[in-house]
């Protein structure tokens, strides 16, 4: 835990329009890695992860779209909301949030994890309030650009060798399917949906013209030990990139969210 949360205090700080500075970028890990007390020696390998995020095209609707293409005045980190979610003691509850994933079944994550979700015991009142590690636009355009959530994950997604090899952790590990049920065990699905839902009422308030069918343009989930360099890409033809779920925004459901929770909020 300290480890994943120094690593999400560096990807706060640095700039990765300014990737290739490496003596600023060094200077920052170094200051968090002390104030953790973890050992300097970790500054060379975090480097190069950052370097790997910054470079590594992101895929799906994204296309060859990278981190270090992004225009500063088009991202925003840890984007903090509060949502009222209840008045006059009526809680959201599991089935409520279940049939929401359950009717919209044609985006993914749908029937089987509206099953999941019912192991849950939700019955939520007051308010929803999160910090969304990065949202950001992928043109500068506003007018015409979608905008992201992302979130930084270091889940350890592994398998175990024999005794004297020990424990082995990589882009091989992060296949589609094992990161869909990484994602599934730890209900990001519902994270990235509350997400989308507090982008989708900011940009509301803040984007002139908004439209959801026009500038809501998804989730990405980064796990950060699974991220292969552009060599093993280009080498193993991978039909998805290891380390990344990128996921076009459901609007339908995000707008039945939207619904449920304002009319729970009445």
């Amino acid at each position: 835990p300290i480890a994943g949360t120094c690593l999400h205090k560096i990807l706060e700080r640095i700039d990765f329009n300014d990737i290739e500075n490496q003596q600023k970028i060094s200077s920052i890990i170094e200051e968090e890695l002390r104030k953790v007390n973890i050992n300097d020696s970790f500054i060379k390998p975090i480097y190069v992860l950052l370097n790997r995020i910054s470079n590594i095209p992101l895929g799906g609707p994204l296309d060859k779209f990278k981190l270090k293409n992004l225009d500063y005045k088009s991202s925003i980190k840890e984007l903090k909301f509060d949502i009222p979610i209840c008045q006059n003691n009526n809680p959201i509850n599991t089935l409520e949030l279940s049939s929401i994933f359950r009717k919209t079944s044609k985006y993914n994550y749908g029937i089987d994890y509206a099953n999941r979700l019912l192991n849950l015991n939700i019955n939520s009142s007051g308010f929803l309030t999160g910090s969304i590690d990065h949202v950001f636009a992928d043109n500068p355009n506003h007018k015409s650009a979608k905008w992201w959530v992302l979130d930084w994950k270091s889940n350890w997604i592994g398998s175990t060798l024999s005794t004297e090899e020990g424990f082995t952790c990589g882009p091989s590990n992060y296949s589609i399917s094992r990161m869909d049920e990484e994602m599934c065990h730890h209900h990001y699905p519902l994270q990235a949906h509350i997400y989308l839902l507090a982008l989708h009422r900011f940009l509301n308030w803040r984007l002139p013209n908004y439209s959801a069918q026009k500038h809501l343009g998804g989730y990405i989930y980064v796990f950060l030990r699974g991220l292969p360099d552009n060599n093993d890409l280009e080498e193993q033809n991978h039909t998805s990139t290891p380390g990344l779920v990128v996921e076009p925004a459901p609007l339908e459901r995000i707008q039945d969210l939207d619904f449920l929770i304002k009319r729970h909020s009445k």
